[in-house]
């Protein structure tokens, strides 16, 4: 890979676009594919297209290139006394696709880091919803009511950076 695309490519991996929410990740497109064709545009569902003039006969075939502009994503269901985040899966996925690691919750104000956290490790059948997730307490799946986004930060200091319920994640 050239350094020109690696560049292109960590510029899109850094660009927030949880559903709903493409615009960085639109703006990247649109400044890339604008040197490349003869119009772009948005469409009312906030798809970017790319029109590039024919020439020749007017009954050729015609080639469309599209991609995905949105990214695996969360929704923020409540925040807690504690100030961690309970969240909600957009679209079809699992905690386990996430891995119990780091997320950007995308305040109003500012984005937040937070980490996606099931609990201690170091757990016994007092503390069930890790428990029943191991395999030696019963190897269920991890659910989204599981695990929480711990962010290190009161409810108030959360308001303060736009955090809260539909918050994207």
């Amino acid at each position: 890979m050239s350094p020109t695309d690696r560049d292109l490519l960590q510029e899109l991996l850094y660009a927030y676009g949880p559903g709903g929410q493409e615009a960085a990740v639109r703006e990247v497109c649109r400044r890339e594919l604008e040197p490349l064709v003869d119009e772009v545009w948005e469409d009312p569902a906030g798809n970017l297209v790319g029109l590039i003039h024919g020439s020749g006969a007017t009954d050729g075939p015609v080639v469309r290139v599209m991609a995905h502009m949105d990214e695996l994503s969360m929704i923020v269901k409540r925040v807690e006394p504690d100030g961690s985040l309970h969240l909600s899966q957009l679209g079809e996925m699992y905690p386990a696709n996430f891995g119990l690691g780091p997320l950007t919750v995308l305040g109003d104000v500012e984005p937040v880091t937070a980490v996606l956290l099931l609990g201690s490790e170091h757990t016994t059948q007092e503390t069930p919803q890790v428990w029943q997730t191991k395999p030696d307490g019963g190897g269920r799946a991890m659910q989204w009511n599981d695990v929480y986004a711990f962010t290190g930060r009161s409810p108030e200091q959360l308001a303060a950076a736009g955090v809260h319920a539909g918050s994207r994640v």
